[in-house]
């Protein structure tokens, strides 16, 4: 039996979260972030702050093309993480949430999106910071969310015939950890290199200074 659709309220309030966008308005700089920046970097001195935000602007767009477009990710700088899209199996909830409101709307009871083109797949772009080239201060409070260009960039993808196919695949629930073991046990000589290692460790006469062992 199909549900009822009721049309959403439009006019009706919702929370926005407040997003501080630091190189709008450079000339008047009104976070301070431009100023910032010249102070730590004195060399910057001589640009202004227009050249410096549209730079700024130009390698965020190549890093976010980068995730839309491979398969690998981006490793941000300064070991802030690494940023990758995969795909996964919506839960039921995600399911059952995703609805086509056009054809709801024009139907009058819920329509689901099928995903038939992508096999049931789902587009999940996530944000790692567990690595140990991440390990910045307080690296487990810090959140990811794709602004909307990346959003749409992945979902050009994902609305081409094989496109979904290039991406990763992640589990429901993905956890950093998994995504790389994974990736290691691929490897056809890891269970050997690990078994040698284990053996070296546990040799009476291994040398953590020797230069001569493959592990």
């Amino acid at each position: 039996m199909n549900k009822h659709f009721n049309k959403p309220n439009l006019n009706a309030p919702r929370h926005r979260d407040q997003a501080k966008d630091f190189l709008a308005y450079p000339n008047k700089d009104p976070y301070g972030f431009f100023a910032r920046l010249k102070q730590q970097n004195p060399e910057l001195e001589k640009y202004s702050n227009r050249e410096i935000g549209g730079w700024i602007t130009a390698f965020n767009k190549q890093m976010a093309d980068e995730v839309a477009n491979t398969r690998h990710g981006v490793i941000l700088p300064q070991g802030l993480g690494k940023v990758q899209t995969g795909v996964c199996k919506p839960t039921e909830v995600t399911a059952s949430n995703n609805i086509d409101y056009a054809a709801s709307q024009k139907l009058g009871f819920q329509v689901h999106y099928s995903n038939s083109h992508t096999d049931g797949f789902l587009a999940k772009i996530s944000y790692f910071n567990n690595m140990p080239r991440c390990r910045f201060k307080k690296y487990y409070q810090c959140r990811f969310k794709p602004c909307r260009a990346l959003s749409r960039a992945v979902s050009k993808v994902m609305n081409t015939d094989t496109g979904y196919k290039q991406y990763f695949p992640f589990s429901q629930r993905v956890s950093a950890t998994g995504v790389f073991n994974k990736t290691k046990r691929q490897r056809p000589d890891w269970r050997k290199r690990k078994q040698e290692a284990l053996e070296a460790l546990s040799n009476s006469n291994y040398d953590e200074f020797s230069f001569d062992r493959r592990y």
